[in-house]
C-alpha cells in the first residue's frame, strides 16, 4: 500500500483554505462542505486517518466501491474539490516538502483482485529514454499534453506505452498500445473496466462513452473510454453506480458503433436517465492519394486539423434525444 498523507499535511492544507471549528479535541475538522449550501460545518476531515465525511451523507464521494463503501479519502476530497488529478491533488496536499511518489497508488498488493503494471515499464513523465521522446511526440500528435501524460500517469516500454485504469484509486486494469502498428495488449483478466472511471465528478449529471482512449482525451474529463462497441454487463453496473440524469452514446461512426447505439440504449434504460447519440462527423482527407472519412472525434484532430478545444465546443451542437 501507499503511505499514509501525513497529517500534518493535511491540517497545513485545510487551514490555508478553509475556515473550521475543532472537534473531538481537535482531533476532527469541520468545515463548510464546498459542493453545496452548507453553512453549518456538516464537512468532516480527520487528518490521523486521512479520511472525511459528510453528516448528511457522502454522495459527494462518488459511487460505493467492492469495499461496500465509498472513497472518502482527502485525496479524493483535494481531486473533487480542484477538480484536478491523482498526482495534482498528491502534489498540493503534499507540498515542497516531501516525495510525491513515495505517496502515489499502489500497483499491486494481496488480494485476490491484484492488478500491476508489467515488469519494466516506466513512467513518461521524466524519462530521458530516447524511446519515450518519440512515443511522447506521438502522443502530442494525438492530442495529449505534458500535463495530460503525467495526470494520465502514462508508462511505456520499448514503444509501447501503457494506460493504467484506476477505480477508487487502485490499478485495476491496463491497455498497451504499440506505437509502430496498432497492436494492443492486455492483462489476462476480463474486460470488466472503464478508462477514466476514478475521473468522473460524482456531482456531474452527464457521462459521454467512447469507444477508444484517444477520443476520451479529444472530448475531456466527462467521457469514458469503454474499450470497444458494446458495453458489457459489468460496466453497465459501473455506470448505474454513478447515477448519471443523461448519457451521451459517442461510438465511432461505422456499421458498429450504430449496432452499439441500439444495443447499448436498450442496457442502459432506465427511468431517471436520458440516452442521447453524438456520432462523429464524416469529413472527408486524404492519405497518401487515397480518400478517407472521419469516423471518430480524434481524427478530427489528427486528420483535419482541429484543436482539442474547437472539438469539444463542436461536440454539444448536434447532440440528439436517441428515439430507437
Amino acid at each position: 500500500m501507499y503511505t499514509t498523507i501525513p497529517p500534518n499535511a493535511i491540517i497545513a492544507w485545510v487551514s490555508k483554505n478553509f475556515e473550521f471549528k475543532l472537534k473531538k479535541q481537535g482531533a476532527e475538522y469541520h468545515i463548510c462542505s464546498p459542493f453545496d449550501d452548507d453553512n453549518a460545518y456538516k464537512f468532516c476531515i480527520n487528518p490521523d486517518k486521512g479520511l472525511c465525511h459528510d453528516w448528511r451523507g457522502d454522495e459527494w464521494a462518488g459511487p460505493i466501491t467492492k469495499t461496500g463503501k465509498r472513497n472518502c479519502s482527502v485525496v479524493r476530497f483535494v481531486m473533487l474539490y480542484r477538480k484536478c488529478s491523482y498526482p495534482a491533488a498528491l502534489k498540493e496536499l503534499l507540498g515542497v516538502n516531501f516525495i510525491a511518489a513515495d505517496y502515489k497508488r499502489p500497483i499491486s498488493d494481496d488480494t485476490e483482485d491484484t492488478m500491476a503494471l508489467p515488469d519494466g515499464v516506466e513512467p513518461l513523465t521524466g524519462s530521458t529514454n530516447q524511446q519515450a521522446a518519440m512515443l511522447i511526440k506521438w502522443l502530442k500528435n494525438r492530442g495529449y499534453t505534458d500535463r495530460a501524460i503525467s495526470q494520465y500517469d502514462l508508462h511505456f516500454i520499448g514503444m509501447q506505452v501503457y494506460w493504467p485504469y484506476y477505480e477508487s484509486d487502485e490499478l485495476m486494469y491496463w491497455q498497451a498500445r504499440s506505437r509502430v502498428n496498432k497492436r494492443f495488449l492486455f492483462p489476462d483478466v476480463p474486460k470488466h473496466f472503464l478508462y477514466g472511471f476514478d475521473e468522473i465528478d460524482p456531482l456531474t449529471d452527464n457521462i459521454t462513452l467512447v469507444e477508444g482512449i484517444f477520443d476520451k482525451q479529444t472530448l475531456g474529463p466527462t467521457t469514458l473510454a469503454v474499450g470497444g462497441a458494446i458495453l458489457n454487463d459489468t460496466q453497465i453496473k459501473k455506470i448505474r453506480l454513478l447515477r448519471p440524469k443523461r448519457i451521451i452514446l459517442a461510438p465511432d461512426n461505422d456499421e458498429a458503433g450504430a449496432r452499439s447505439v441500439r444495443s447499448n440504449y436498450q442496457r442502459l434504460q432506465h427511468p431517471k436517465t436520458e440516452i442521447y447519440t453524438r456520432l462523429p462527423p464524416s469529413l472527408p482527407y486524404t492519405v497518401s492519394g487515397e480518400q478517407r472519412h472521419t469516423k471518430d472525434f480524434n481524427e478530427l484532430f489528427t486528420a483535419i486539423g482541429m484543436s482539442i478545444a474547437e472539438i469539444r465546443a463542436l461536440f454539444p451542437k448536434h447532440i440528439r434525444k436517441y428515439r430507437p
